[in-house]
């Protein structure tokens, strides 16, 4: 027997899981944890409950096992195309955040990013991106546009960082809607994660939710030696 949540159908058991993670479909979500903490555990679970639960379109910028199934890797080169175009808005900050704006609705509506209408995008290691040190990074200029218009856009942007230091005061921390921090239980077959909803005031029971994960069982989604890409830039005058 099935019902229907928001217009989805479910089986019964899947009903208190999609009602676990409706709240945070939409939005901004730092995952943060040192390194080995269960981050990339918790953003491909994730992914694969809303692609299962909600029938959510799930981008992540590195590659799960074959057992996690449809998804669309959007990786640094199908961004270069693009960057040109932000580095000549971002000249001046008027006229540029509106060029800036207009692209991202360009790109996301007719161009190469059209199939993150509505998705999921998932990020790991959020200095990549969003690096406090590096504010004039033209990939961080482009991620920061898309930041501030999420909402339009139906997204949820879900990014990793072992310290939330780590990553720009301006583009990404003010915006930050759910807050995941990570540990684990032990024996290290369990992960367990508090998160926050800064959509609810400090007090409201909402506010803040546990949530366990079985390495074990999750980890056939996603390879936790799989080494991480590094920008092409970083590399340049580095030898």
């Amino acid at each position: 027997m099935s019902t229907t949540v928001e217009g989805m159908r479910l089986t019964r058991k899947g009903v208190p899981e999609a009602l676990f993670w409706a709240p945070y479909t939409e939005g901004i979500m730092l995952v943060e944890g040192l390194q080995g903490a269960g981050k990339s555990l918790f953003l491909t679970t994730m992914g694969w409950k809303f692609k299962k639960l909600f029938d959510k379109p799930i981008c992540m910028d590195y590659h799960p096992k074959d057992a996690f199934g449809e998804h669309k890797y959007i990786g640094e080169e199908e961004l270069l195309a693009e960057l040109e175009a932000v580095s000549i808005a971002a000249k001046t900050q008027k006229e540029g955040r509106a060029k800036g704006e207009a692209l991202i609705q360009k790109w996301i509506e007719s161009g190469p990013g059209s199939y993150l209408q509505g998705s999921a995008l998932l990020l790991q290691e959020g200095y990549r991106y969003f690096d406090r040190r590096r504010p004039m990074d033209k990939l961080g200029i482009l991620y920061g546009y898309l930041v501030q218009q999420w909402r339009h856009y139906g997204m949820l942007i879900a990014v990793e960082a072992t310290r939330v230091q780590l990553l720009d005061d301006y583009r990404f921390i003010p915006y930050i809607n759910y807050w995941v921090k990570c540990g684990w239980i032990g024996n290290n077959h369990t992960a367990v994660y508090q998160i926050e909803n800064r959509h609810y005031p400090p007090d409201h029971p909402e506010r803040n939710k546990g949530l366990t994960i079985d390495a074990e069982h999750w980890g056939q989604l996603y390879d936790s030696w799989m080494p991480i890409a590094m920008r092409k830039k970083w590399f340049k005058g580095a030898l």
